[in-house]
């Protein structure tokens, strides 16, 4: 008699095993594979975040008045002057004379709009102890912006806030408009994921955060204390070099990418 056919259940069994181990195997394969992409593309943000606030703090940094760069809290602070515009002064009748009281002196016209400067600096490093002095109230290479009035022949007219006496030329004859001091500081305590940029506070003793003026979220999310400046000064062979060191952390995963950025302020006094 023909035997009827099928699975035995041992069969049966054999192949709902082997099946389950082939789908255990599949479901891992994707899972370990889209973690890996989401691996990836944490990493790929806290890359792109990196670059971001390296840049944006280089170019700021770029742009600081030679020799107002001074660092503080630790090294968890850097300020500076901004440069908004520069231009030449102009020698002879009527121009920055050494040891006089000038209200205002000639000068070649500036680099862009002078609207929102606030300071004139001549000559930063004639200070007897910079960047300190610069911040001081009896700084002597610092006064405050009134105008600038074009003149004829390709001139403006450069006027001061108050009467003020300059007691240095520059070596190149250069004159700077910045606007008031900017500070980067990295957050305390439940902030201390963050980068702050701090303006419009005036100026102080030192380089530290603030209470006063504006404060904006420049990045985020750095290691707690992670956050590291210094200053090289700089000499008559060198510019003057920032150096600013921090980690970021994902919010997604438990990696952190370590970033090391150096910065020339360019000694052009």
């Amino acid at each position: 008699m023909r035997r009827a056919g099928g699975f035995t259940l041992t069969e049966l069994i054999m192949v709902i095993v082997i099946l389950g181990i082939i789908a255990s195997i599949s479901v891992r394969f994707i899972q370990f594979s889209t973690q890996g992409a989401l691996d990836t593309a944490n990493r790929q943000r806290l890359a792109m975040a990196a670059g971001i606030i390296s840049e944006q703090m280089s170019r700021e940094l770029r742009s600081a008045l030679p020799g107002s760069v001074r660092t503080g809290e630790g090294g968890q602070c850097v300020e500076f002057f901004p440069i908004w515009a520069g231009s030449s002064y102009i020698d002879g009748e009527d121009s920055l004379n050494l040891n006089e009281v000038l209200s205002s002196f000639r000068a070649l016209p500036f680099s862009r709009a002078t609207d929102e400067a606030e300071y004139v600096f001549v000559y930063p490093y004639a200070e007897a102890s910079f960047p300190a002095d610069l911040y001081s109230d009896g700084a002597l290479t610092r006064t405050g912006l009134a105008s600038t009035n074009a003149l004829g022949a390709g001139e403006v007219e450069v006027s001061l806030s108050e009467p003020h006496t300059f007691r240095a030329h520059s070596p190149r004859r250069r004159v700077f408009l910045a606007k008031g001091p900017v500070t980067y500081c990295q957050g305390e305590n439940a902030e201390s994921r963050f980068l702050f940029r701090y303006r419009d506070y005036g100026r102080n003793g030192s380089a530290t955060r603030e209470t006063d003026g504006t404060r904006e979220v420049a990045a985020m999310p750095l290691v707690p204390g992670s956050l590291d400046f210094t200053f090289l000064p700089p000499t008559q062979q060198r510019n003057g070099v920032v150096t600013f060191e921090f980690d970021l952390r994902s919010e997604d995963s438990d990696e952190s990418l370590a970033v090391s950025q150096e910065v020339q302020i360019r000694n052009v006094p």
